[in-house]
């Protein structure tokens, strides 16, 4: 029995003299099993790598480092070969276990004893047990730290008088407990019945087929104050329906979504396939159906993941969706991406019903990102749009960011145009909780008369004061939902945007706006915005001045 006690002893003090964690690669996680050993056994993996069992879990892991940037410098260098490669956390002790040359044998555990097995031709393997699962290596790490485990140098206990008892007992407890809770996300009644419209976590039948359906609802209240007219308006912003679906293992994908609402009820119908070329460490997508044509970042997010309600003025260079084939081309360098988009168009399905003239156009668009952090990414890009207009009437306008307005103050016409050439300038900063958004675009409209040019941008800015942060994907260059935590999450926001559709003898006009915005993000699917606008059209032929805008909105998405 001392012996026991003694060897316990002697492992407790081994552990809290070597008590800290480092960042490793992980290739490869599978449940623990004498064939998946023996399938990861018989692979030949980096010098670095070691087969670990971990509680009921067989990981190959790689490298041991104190620094998150030299392990994502060691996962750049072996994500060419292993494309599910990720960062992970371990203790070092996992790797400085010593080396045990043995020949074939099954994983043995002996007690809390250490074994390493090596193989021929095989990379070096560590078993252990027990060992702590790797979800609680987080929380291990912050006990750790409020607790000294480290062994001190003992030093002869002084006697306590019957005072000192009594103010050391006070002093115990006033001491409180730190207790670390990993907050989730906060979760609502309507989240079990949707998890009931998808299937996605594993495919059916030879196949692999997986599927989803969602929808969008927005409903609006707006109070539009201008010179002479005061007025209210609220209603559906939008409401959408969607299905997607794909096959083997993602690779064959389609989307059918529709709305109830506006001129456009077509939204996206495509089918698409995308891929992996290993060799080039690159990835590339094709989409075929009615698309949204890649020309700028505000126009190629979707409306569930943009700052304000509106998009900025601008936005009336760009077109909607189109009945045409794009292709995605996307190549990593090391922290970079590099992102090239190219798109054959022609009339959309609802102008197709609408018996519309046809006119078909090329788009393009190339984007580079680098993710400088964990949550810190940089990109611009670059978009321009040819369309053959074949003689038709070109008609432009723009209100003030906002869809309740009745008169749209700043319009221009341009009869008998041949065709129209756009070039469109994007930037975006993300760091934690800040985020910084800038486009210029450019519209050269070439008729059979003359030439004109007319031309839009907007800056824009947010903070989170609570929550973590946007999010960018780098893959598709597009914005991706705010996850919040428990808590939620607030951000608040400012724009200023700018338009001018002045030019030779076309007098449109131009506008200001100023616009401060609040989103409360209350889980990944519900959100609520606020928005004041401060418009400022000048030389219009029907407003001269200053009006503004109170709008509110409840978005749903799932």
């Amino acid at each position: 029995m001392k012996i026991i006690l003694l060897l316990l002893s002697l492992e407790i003090f081994v552990f809290a003299l070597n008590p800290k964690s480092c960042y490793t690669v992980q290739l490869v996680s599978t449940s623990k099993s004498t064939k998946n050993y023996q399938k990861l056994a018989s692979q030949s993996y980096d010098a670095s790598c070691k087969i670990l069992e971990i509680g009921s879990v067989l990981t190959v892991r790689c490298g041991c480092f104190d620094n998150y940037k030299d392990a994502q410098k060691h996962l750049q260098k072996l994500d060419n070969d292993y494309m599910g490669a990720s960062i992970a956390t371990t203790y070092k002790s996992r790797f400085a276990t010593k080396k045990i040359s043995v020949k074939k044998t099954p994983i043995k555990t002996m007690g809390t004893e250490t074994i390493e097995l090596g193989m021929n031709d095989v990379a070096p393997v560590v078993v252990s047990k027990p060992l702590e699962h790797p979800q609680r290596l987080k929380k291990e790490k912050k006990y750790f730290k409020k607790t000294s485990l480290k062994p001190k140098n003992k030093k002869p206990k002084k006697k306590k008088n019957k005072k000192e008892k009594k103010l050391h007992k006070k002093k115990k407890s006033h001491k409180q407990k730190v207790k670390f809770v990993k907050k989730k996300e906060r979760r609502f009644f309507y989240d079990r019945y949707i998890k009931m419209l998808k299937h996605d976590s594993r495919g059916r039948g030879s196949l692999d087929y997986r599927y989803s359906f969602g929808g969008q609802i927005s409903y609006d209240l707006a109070y539009i104050n201008e010179a002479s007219d005061n007025y209210n308006d609220r209603g559906l912003r939008r409401m959408r329906l969607w299905h997607d679906g794909s096959f083997f293992d993602e690779k064959l994908f389609y989307e059918l979504n529709y709305s109830f609402l506006g001129n456009n009820h077509y939204k996206n119908f495509y089918l698409g396939y995308n891929d992996i070329i290993r060799p080039l460490n690159a990835f590339f997508r094709v989409k075929i159906g009615n698309i949204k044509i890649p020309f700028s970042l505000e126009s190629y997010n979707s409306s569930k993941y943009i700052t304000f309600m509106e998009r900025a003025l601008n936005d009336t260079f760009s077109i909607s969706r189109k009945v045409g084939a794009e292709l995605l081309y996307s190549q990593k360098f090391n922290t970079m991406r590099l992102n090239f988009f190219g798109a054959y168009f022609t009339n959309s399905i609802d102008e197709r019903i609408a018996d519309s003239v046809e006119q078909e156009g090329f788009s393009s668009r190339v984007t580079l990102a680098n993710s400088f952090a964990k949550r810190e990414i940089l990109h611009c890009g670059f978009g321009i749009k040819l369309q053959n207009y074949k003689g038709e009437k070109l008609k432009l306008k723009q209100g003030a960011e906002s869809n309740w307005i009745k008169n749209k103050y700043v319009s221009v016409k341009v009869k008998n145009v041949d065709s129209i050439l756009s070039t469109n300038m994007e930037f975006m900063y993300i760091r934690n909780k800040y985020y910084f958004q800038s486009e210029f675009t450019k519209e050269h409209v070439n008729s059979q008369k003359q030439t004109y040019d007319f031309y839009g941008y907007y800056l824009e800015g947010s903070y989170f004061v609570f929550g973590r942060g946007k999010r960018f994907k780098m893959l598709t260059s597009t914005m991706s939902k705010v996850k919040p935590k428990q808590d939620g999450a607030l951000e608040l926001a400012i724009r200023y945007a700018y338009i001018n559709l002045n030019d030779k003898d076309r007098e449109g006009g131009e506008q200001r706006d100023v616009t401060l915005g609040v989103n409360w993000y209350l889980d990944d699917k519900l959100k609520v915005s606020g928005n004041y606008i401060l418009s400022n059209p000048k030389e219009t032929s029907d407003y001269d001045g200053i009006f503004q805008v109170w709008q509110a909105r409840v978005l749903f998405f799932f």
